[in-house]
């Protein structure tokens, strides 16, 4: 008999890595006069904690330049960085500023957000595409950051740099007839 009928389990059941299971015996329930039963089910209930150590977020590189297109004829063209997570409670959420775009594929989808899906605290190391959006007024568009953030994780950063540039004047010759 347990008190309150609570089993406490010590710490030899803390960092288990593998398939867990429990037996009940009954010592002397086949004995002549000896007693043992149970009253209803039992419930074995506990906490899942991830022992692998603290949720990482990586990127690489952490710096994106050379983004360029003259104004009226964007977007710029794609530039790359790798990112992956380990030891994660939740998925990663990518967000890009205000002047930049990202996608999962080449020549994809782009949006101003993506989120990667962890599995058994992991995400694997995933290309992510970026550019400088289309339509922006000439100018320069220099430390924007994407940021890369996950529950329990410190957030990461890529910084992009780029530029809109202003169309060269065209030069027209006509003749006029006197």
């Amino acid at each position: 008999s347990w008190s309150g009928n609570t089993l406490t389990l010590g710490s030899d059941y803390a960092n288990i890595t593998t398939n867990c299971g429990f037996r009940l015996y009954m010592y002397n329930a086949e004995a002549s006069g000896g007693t043992a039963g149970l009253q209803g089910p039992i419930t074995i209930t506990g906490t899942f904690e991830l022992s692998g150590g603290t949720p990482t977020i990586t990127v690489n590189p952490s710096t994106l330049t050379g983004f360029g297109y003259v104004q009226g004829s964007g977007p710029s063209s794609e530039k790359t960085f790798t990112i992956s997570g380990s030891n994660l409670t939740a998925n990663i959420s990518i967000n890009a500023p205000t002047d930049y775009e990202i996608s999962t594929s080449s020549g994809g989808t782009y949006s101003s957000s993506l989120t990667l899906t962890q599995s058994g605290g992991s995400v694997s190391e995933t290309t992510i595409y970026v550019r400088l959006k289309a339509g922006l007024s000439a100018g320069n568009y220099n430390n924007e950051n994407i940021t890369a953030s996950s529950t329990g994780a410190t957030s990461k950063t890529v910084t992009c740099s780029g530029t809109v540039y202003k169309p060269e004047p065209s030069n027209h010759c006509s003749n006029f007839a006197a």
